[in-house]
């Protein structure tokens, strides 16, 4: 199990706590019904909607949520999983170690440059703080443009297109070594521009065999 963690970040102290729908809801809530996080699909859902689908996550084996704070604001908002009991385990052979992640970042009010990345390779030194965790796992939409970036800046490798049923989705994978490699070798400028405006280009590297067979 991932444990709680408080980690450095250039926007402060990043402060991992478990989720707790008390404390956290209301927050989360605004969060997830807004257009920037059209890719949760709670959009049009109510206060009790979203709690329940918390508490049924929660209720699964080995998930996890956790919040992180900075100076006791939430910044984001992270779900851990294992792919062996989620439909993503379907797609490819599990291994030992297979972390799954899902991230959410507060809303852009007022964008602070470097955020994202920030927010984001913290939840990855979370995840690797842990020596049981060996490869993280993570399958956004294909359309989620944004995320690919992000992904692509942090080490990942996008392998596949596979139909989860809910959402068109690229399968990505990242070993400790490739994180550790994207920090002084980042993803080029011109890569993530292309991904603004089609996002469908985050997958182009893959083989045409492999595209084709998972369409």
């Amino acid at each position: 199990m991932i444990q709680p963690a408080t980690l450095t970040t250039e926007f402060g102290d990043l402060r991992f706590v478990p989720y707790d729908a008390d404390q956290h809801l209301p927050d989360i809530y605004r969060w997830v019904t807004q257009e920037y996080a059209r890719f949760w699909g709670l959009n049009d859902s109510t206060v009790a909607q979203v709690d329940d689908e918390f508490k049924r996550l929660l209720a699964l084996p080995d998930y996890q949520i956790f919040v992180g704070l900075i100076d006791d604001r939430a910044e984001c908002l992270v779900e851990y999983y294992n792919p062996a009991h989620d439909d993503i385990g379907q797609h490819y052979p599990v291994r030992d170690g297979d972390q799954g992640m899902h991230i959410l970042l507060s809303p852009p009010d007022q964008p602070r440059h470097g955020f994202s990345r920030a927010m984001f390779t913290a939840v990855m030194e979370h995840l690797f703080l842990h020596d049981s965790v060996r490869r993280i796992v993570v399958e956004p939409d294909l359309n989620n443009a944004r995320i690919h970036r992000l992904n692509l800046q942090a080490g990942f490798r996008h392998v596949a297109k596979v139909n989860l049923g809910h959402k068109q989705a690229l399968l990505g994978f990242c070993e400790r070594e490739d994180f550790a490699h994207s920090k002084t070798c980042p993803a080029t400028p011109d890569w993530h521009a292309r991904l603004q405006g089609a996002p469908e280009t985050a997958a182009a590297h893959l083989q045409p065999a492999v595209r084709e067979s998972l369409r």
